[in-house]
């Protein structure tokens, strides 16, 4: 009977409900993390860095980012930061695992700017990531996908030359698998 009165008395304490409050959310943050997360990623949309249209003919602009393991890219987006004029002409873009590579996005040379002169501010496009190829006998793994940290490149080609470079800002949308 003593020992009843004692956990009675323990239970009414407010230290006690608030260290038993603390431990419980505790518990389920840490929960939280560990099913949603791998390698500290769980889905993320960053901001990989800013490309540019080349100076001269056919200069290719790249720049790199390191995708995380066990992720899968849900989307690439490229949005037009400032305006690119060039002469008459196209600007296009890749994204590969090596440089000038088109595994991840294939090349579309054209994809920006076809046979025009300028690029607007605000100008963006969804690029369309090579995936698994559907009812295969024998599919790979989808390029978008890896199960080890690697590097992509992501490009900006062009045919003419800019008297305006513009730059570009990758959007990259991934999660965690």
């Amino acid at each position: 009977m003593e020992a009843a009165k004692g956990v009675s008395r323990q239970l009414m304490n407010p230290t006690f409900f608030l260290v038993l409050i603390g431990l419980v959310l505790l518990s389920l943050i840490l929960a939280s993390l560990v099913n949603s997360k791998v390698d500290g990623v769980s889905n993320e949309k960053i901001t990989i860095g800013t490309g540019r249209t080349g100076a001269g003919a056919s200069t290719a602009n790249e720049i790199t980012w390191s995708q995380p393991k066990m992720t899968v890219i849900k989307s690439i987006t490229l949005v037009a930061t400032t305006a690119a004029a060039v002469a008459t002409g196209d600007i296009g873009y890749k994204v590969g695992t090596t440089t000038g590579g088109v595994d991840v996005v294939a090349a579309a040379t054209d994809g920006i700017l076809d046979g025009g002169t300028v690029v607007p501010v605000g100008a963006t496009y969804n690029l369309a990531l090579v995936g698994t190829v559907a009812s295969d006998p024998a599919p790979a793994a989808n390029p978008s996908f890896t199960a080890v940290k690697r590097t992509l490149y992501f490009g900006i080609t062009h045919t003419t030359t800019a008297s305006d470079q513009g730059y570009y800002k990758w959007l990259v949308e991934y999660q965690a698998v």
